[in-house]
């Protein structure tokens, strides 16, 4: 599926698959709960985004198991969002997903199971409620973190990088001698959905799981050393 969204030679069936999933697409939000870990973005969040943009979040989460992790998906979410102008960044800023008050909930509060929800208005409705608001963000998220990796991934996943990935070392020499290839005349700045797109298909063929985005490259432990040495940090 995700060859066949780059192959030029297909366009007319491109189309017609982006139409039949956009329609799934929009009755899944209508009946989607807010308490599932993994949700895809709403109808007014979709409208504000320009056709290609849509239409890459129509097919990330199209096929997405409610019953899976949703990492890749929020990562390929949030690197679409990365690549979109300041025009489009602007516009789909203003979209609330919760009503605003003196220290609004969490943006990805509507994704939390409802146990864990009902835990997060704990915090707000609870003594310390007048308390400074980022700390309370800070306590929500925490509270997050201590959950299992499918919900921990709603905040957790960054969007995925452009450019060649950090664990290429650790792929065969051809593959890594493809991935390079995908990269190739790619300028630092300049959008990158579309590579990404390449990198991903690219490893799923070769049974390489996404995740591999998501481990920390093998210098990470000696940052927080750093840090910890300098700062007094505690882990």
């Amino acid at each position: 599926m995700l060859t066949t969204l780059f192959a030029t030679t297909v366009f007319v069936v491109i189309v017609q698959k982006n139409i039949l999933h956009a329609n799934k697409f929009q009755h899944r939000i209508a009946a989607k709960s807010i308490n599932s870990p993994c949700s895809p973005p709403p109808s007014n969040f979709l409208r504000k985004l320009p056709p290609n943009a849509r239409n890459h979040l129509i097919s990330i989460w199209s096929n997405h198991n409610d019953s899976k992790d949703c990492a890749l998906e929020i990562a390929l979410t949030r690197s679409v969002i990365a690549n979109l102008s300041s025009t489009y960044q602007r516009n789909i800023s203003s979209i609330r997903v919760h009503p605003t008050s003196k220290c609004a909930l969490p943006d990805y509060f509507p994704r939390l199971p409802k146990k864990l929800q009902d835990r997060i208005v704990e915090l707000w409705n609870g003594k310390n409620a007048s308390e400074n608001c980022t700390l309370l963000k800070h306590k929500a998220r925490f509270t997050v973190l201590n959950q299992p990796p499918n919900i921990r991934h709603i905040i957790r996943a960054p969007a995925i990088p452009c450019g060649i990935p950090h664990f290429i070392s650790r792929l065969d020499k051809s593959l890594q001698k493809q991935i390079r290839s995908i990269w190739l005349g790619y300028t630092s700045g300049k959008p990158c959905q579309e590579e990404i797109w390449k990198e991903i298909s690219l490893l799923k063929r070769n049974n390489i799981a996404a995740e591999s985005f998501f481990i920390p490259p093998p210098n990470a432990l000696k940052r927080i050393d750093v840090r910890r040495t300098l700062f007094g940090f505690t882990t």
